[in-house]
């Protein structure tokens, strides 16, 4: 899949779980029988990008800083057992070499389309353990002011559930990089050390 496609979707996956909680609230909280998903596919779609585009402004960036945390250090680790002088830099300074490979690699490159779509659903999974959060949260308050509690079960199951999803999502993250790694030690080892030490590829290190 394209990586443009990818961050599309990355902005309408949390779009329609919030549509979908919507869906839950109206149904089992309010009685009311309105449906997102009797719309369609079209506008659901546009319904779709307008809810994840709002909550990307709102809480976007906070959450995608925290979804791959852990990604990029466990990635440098394996590369410093490559080459040492990785393990005194930053990420910042290691990433634009190891990418500059990736890029110029066929075999590297399908294995990032993979990552590629490995992080869109680390970054869905990852959203709805904190919609469902936000979820739960109306649940309980639905609850105390007399509705049903059926909306804050579910929340609160799906919440966990993803949560175990989106860490196990994670780990294959890592292995799939690692996996990159492993190319790049058969193959560029002398050409990325060069260009870590500042020379090849990538130009002086900063």
């Amino acid at each position: 899949m394209e990586y443009a496609v990818l961050r599309s979707m990355r902005t309408l996956a949390p779009g329609l779980i919030i549509l979908a909680y919507s869906d839950v609230f109206w149904h089992l909280s309010l009685g009311e029988s309105f449906s997102f998903w009797g719309l369609d596919a079209a506008k659901l779609i546009l319904f779709g990008y307008i809810a994840g585009g709002v909550y990307g402004v709102i809480l976007g960036e906070y959450i995608s800083a925290r979804t791959f945390r852990g990604v990029d250090e466990a990635i440098k680790k394996s590369l410093a057992r490559l080459v040492p002088s990785v393990e005194s830099r930053s990420w910042k300074q290691v990433a634009p070499h190891f990418y500059a490979i990736v890029d110029k690699d066929k075999s590297l490159g399908i294995k990032a389309q993979g990552i590629f779509f490995n992080g869109f659903v680390a970054t869905t999974v990852h959203n709805c353990v904190w919609i469902s959060l936000l979820a739960a949260l109306v649940g309980a308050w639905t609850l105390l002011v007399g509705a049903n509690c059926l909306l804050l079960v579910i929340s609160s199951v799906t919440g966990v559930a993803s949560y175990f999803a989106w860490r196990a999502v994670i780990r294959k993250h890592i292995r799939l990089s690692e996996a990159q790694v492993t190319v790049i030690e058969r193959r560029y080892l002398r050409e990325f050390a060069s260009a870590v030490d500042g020379e090849g590829i990538g130009g002086a290190s900063d």
